[in-house]
C-alpha cells in the first residue's frame, strides 16, 4: 500500500497523485490524507481511498501517526516501510527503506513530482474527471456560445507568487507576458476566445480590460479547472493548476498549443526553477524578457 499525505491545493494534489500512480504496482492500493479536493474532483477509483475531513477523527489519528513514524531514528523506519525522499534542490526523488521491509508500505510526504520522469499521466485523462464537473462545464460554454475547442484558456497564478521564490524575483507574471503570448497564439491557432481564470480578478479587469466578463471562469476551483481542461489551447502561469488543466486538455499530444514561461518560475533570472527537471515536453516555452525592474514593481502592484 502507499499512504500519501496532502500538500498544496488541487493542482498539486493532481501530480501527488500521479506519481503515486507511478510508483505503485499492479493492483497496489493507495491511501490518500487530507485530499478533499482530489477527492471532489475525480471520478472514485477502487485503487484508491481517501480520508480526511469527512471522517475527522480517524484522519486526526492517521496523520498523528505518519507524523510520529517519521520521528523513529531513520535506521528503523527503514526496516519498517519505505519512504520517498525529495531533493527541493535538485529535483531527486529517491525510495529510502529495506529491500524487504517488515511492512509492505510506502509513505510519501512533501514530495512534489514535478517532473515527467514521475508521472503517470494516464491519470490526466478528461474522463477522470467527475461527470458533473464536465457536464457544468459543457453548460459553461454552451450558454455563452462558444465552441471549446476553439477557446485559449489563460491561466493568471498572483497571490503568493507576488512574494514567492522570493521578493526580488517572483514568479509571477507581468500583464506583458499574457499579452504577447494572447498574440502569438492568436497568430499560430486562430482562437476565436480567451477564457481566463484567476485568483486576482482585480488585477485581471485592470491589465485585460478588452476581456468580455463573459469569458472570465468566475467558478469554483473544480469546475474552472473543469473549464480549463475542455479548451483546445491554453497560456500558463508557471502553477500546478494550469500545467494539470493543460494535460487534462490533451498538452501531452500537442504540447506546441501550450504556452508556458521559460524557465517556469525562474524566468526573471533564466533558470529552470524549482529544478530543471521541472521543464515538460507536453509544454511549449516560449523564449520571454520580462519588465526592468522598475516596471516589475509597477506590474506587482
Amino acid at each position: 500500500m502507499i499512504v500519501a499525505e496532502h500538500k498544496g491545493r488541487l493542482g498539486n494534489q493532481l501530480f501527488q497523485l500521479a506519481g503515486a500512480l507511478r510508483l505503485a504496482k499492479p493492483g497496489e492500493r493507495m491511501l490518500l490524507l487530507g485530499y478533499e479536493d482530489l477527492e471532489r474532483f475525480l471520478e472514485p477509483d477502487r485503487q484508491i481511498r481517501y480520508l480526511n475531513s469527512n471522517h475527522p477523527l480517524i484522519y486526526r489519528l492517521a496523520t498523528r501517526a505518519m507524523a510520529w513514524s517519521y520521528r523513529l531514528p531513520n535506521w528503523l523506519r527503514r526496516q519498517l516501510w519505505s519512504s520517498l525522499q525529495e531533493d527541493m534542490s535538485i529535483g531527486r526523488i529517491e525510495k529510502v527503506g529495506a529491500r524487504r521491509t517488515l511492512f509492505r508500505l510506502t509513505m510519501v510526504k512533501e514530495t512534489y513530482f514535478l517532473g515527467d520522469e514521475w508521472l503517470a499521466f494516464e491519470l490526466f485523462d478528461r474522463r477522470r474527471i467527475r461527470r458533473c464537473w464536465r457536464e457544468q462545464a459543457g453548460q459553461w460554454f454552451a450558454d455563452r456560445g462558444l465552441d471549446p475547442q476553439s477557446c485559449c484558456f489563460v491561466h493568471v497564478r498572483r497571490g503568493d507568487y507576488c512574494h514567492y521564490p522570493s521578493t526580488a524575483e517572483p514568479g509571477v507574471l507581468p500583464r506583458q507576458f499574457f499579452v504577447e503570448m494572447m498574440e502569438r497564439m492568436a497568430a499560430l491557432q486562430d482562437a476565436s476566445a480567451f477564457v481566463v481564470a484567476s485568483d486576482d480578478w482585480p488585477w485581471v479587469r485592470d491589465a485585460l480590460p478588452e476581456l468580455p466578463a463573459s469569458q472570465l471562469v468566475l467558478e469554483d476551483v473544480e469546475l474552472t479547472l473543469a473549464v480549463l481542461a475542455s479548451c483546445g489551447s491554453g497560456i500558463l502561469s508557471p502553477s500546478t493548476f494550469g500545467w494539470a488543466a493543460a494535460l487534462f486538455a490533451g498538452s501531452a499530444d500537442q504540447p506546441q498549443r501550450f504556452l508556458a514561461p521559460q524557465h517556469w518560475v525562474g524566468f526573471r533570472r533564466g533558470e529552470w526553477y524549482p529544478y530543471p527537471g521541472v521543464e515538460s515536453c507536453t509544454l511549449s516555452y516560449g523564449e520571454w524578457s520580462p519588465h526592468s525592474t522598475e516596471s516589475l514593481v509597477k506590474e506587482i502592484g
